[in-house]
Parts: structure tokens; sequence; C-alpha cells
């Protein structure tokens, strides 16, 4: 079976650390602004695998986002 000619496609996503995910929207890098939500709650740390990745918040808060359902 030839792989020639196929792409694998992707699919990203962009959202502020303080609100929910929507997965099912369509992320687009040019119309994609920065909401205004001042965050009281910083990221510290980060740490990735290939089917999750982990987001370590200054009060001792983690987030645990699966990839790929984010």
């Amino acid at each position: 079976m030839s792989l020639e000619g196929k792409k694998k496609t992707g699919k990203e996503n962009a959202f502020h650390i303080d609100e929910q995910p929507k997965t099912d929207g369509v992320y687009d890098k040019a119309t994609w602004k920065k909401p205004d939500i001042v965050c009281e709650d910083p990221i510290s740390a980060i740490a990735a695998s290939t089917d999750a990745f982990l987001i370590g918040r200054v009060s001792g808060q983690v987030l645990k986002f699966t990839i790929p359902y984010i």
C-alpha cells in the first residue's frame, strides 16, 4: 500500500487557561483573539507526553489535557 500523496491531517486548538476548551469549534489562527481575562493563578510548569499534557499552576493545581481530545 502506497502512502504517497496522502497527508496526515491534524487539528489545532487555542484557549485561555482559565476557560473551558471548546473541542467542537474550529480554530482559525488568523481570526483568534486573546480573551480579556486576567490570570489570577499563573502557569508555573508544563509537561507533555504522547497522549496528554499537564499544566502546573502557582497555587499547586495541576490540570491534565488529553490529546487528541483537546
